[in-house]
C-alpha cells in the first residue's frame, strides 16, 4: 500500500469499526430484552445492563458522528500525516 494512503486506510478502518460497534450494541440490547423476558426484570440486574448498553450506544454514536461529520483528511493534512506515521510504526 502506498505510504500516502495509509492514513486514509486507518481512518476508513476507524469508521468501519465504530459502525460495527454500534451494530453489536444494538444486537446486545435485543438479546438483553429477550433474556429479560425469559428471566424476569428483577433477576441478573437487567436495568444496570440496559443502562450500560444504552450509555455505550450513545457514546459510540456521538463519536462516530463526530468522526464522520467533523474530520476531513483532505483539509487536515496534519492529522493525515499523524495517522500515516502511526500506521508506519504499527506495521
Amino acid at each position: 500500500m502506498p505510504q500516502d494512503n495509509q492514513g486514509y486506510y486507518f481512518f476508513d478502518e476507524l469508521q468501519q469499526f465504530l459502525s460495527e460497534l454500534e451494530y453489536y450494541l444494538e444486537e446486545s440490547e435485543k438479546y438483553l430484552n429477550a433474556a429479560q423476558n425469559i428471566f424476569g426484570s428483577d433477576d441478573y440486574n437487567f436495568p444496570g445492563m440496559f443502562n450500560c448498553v444504552n450509555t455505550s450506544k450513545k457514546q459510540v454514536s456521538n463519536l462516530r458522528y463526530y468522526v464522520v461529520e467533523n474530520i476531513n483528511l483532505e483539509e487536515d493534512k496534519y492529522l493525515l500525516s499523524a495517522l500515516t506515521r502511526l500506521m508506519n510504526e504499527e506495521y
